[in-house]
């Protein structure tokens, strides 16, 4: 199912400035790089779209109602589209893990720490960016996030629309 509230980009708002952070950027550029390995079209864009795949462990149909609860709510007013995507024309991956990528951290595994909450080793670059990959191990995540490079409205199969307080009458 795919939330299009989410925006391929960040920025960050402050005052009449907006910036943009180079930690984000590069993983942007990472994981739209990840998706043109798939060898699939990327009609000229530069960052793909963001859906939810799995949300708190649901899937499906029944996922479009949890998020209504758990996104939607929380706004003035909120559409959420479901689409059917083929499995070959999109990216998945752990949407805690990706956090990794985001902030440039090493994506550590839990056996990787010692019981005083430090790393076992120090890592190169090159060792940090090949750990982010672990973000695509998506068995037992309860939240997993998915990229496609376009929507088609074909694949369209639900939509549903939140107003929130702001315009109840």
């Amino acid at each position: 199912m795919v939330d299009i509230t989410k925006s391929p980009t960040v920025t960050y708002r402050y005052k009449d400035r907006i910036e943009v952070d180079d930690n984000i950027l590069k993983a942007y550029n990472w994981i739209s790089n990840k998706l043109r390995e798939k060898d699939l079209e990327d009609y000229g864009l530069k960052y793909p779209r963001w859906f939810w795949y799995r949300y708190n462990n649901i899937e499906g149909k029944d996922m479009i109602n949890e998020l209504l609860l758990e996104e939607c709510l929380s706004r003035d007013n909120c559409m959420i589209c479901g689409f059917n995507l083929n499995d070959n024309k999109v990216l998945l991956s752990d949407h805690e893990d990706w956090h990794a990528p985001l902030n440039n951290w090493y994506c550590s595994t839990d056996d990787e720490w010692t019981e005083e909450g430090e790393l076992k080793f120090t890592f190169t670059e090159e060792q940090k960016i090949k750990s982010w990959d672990r973000i695509f191990d998506i068995e037992d995540k309860s939240y997993v996030q998915g990229i496609t490079w376009k929507l088609f409205y074909k694949d369209l199969i639900d939509v549903r629309f939140y107003r929130g307080k702001k315009y109840r009458g």
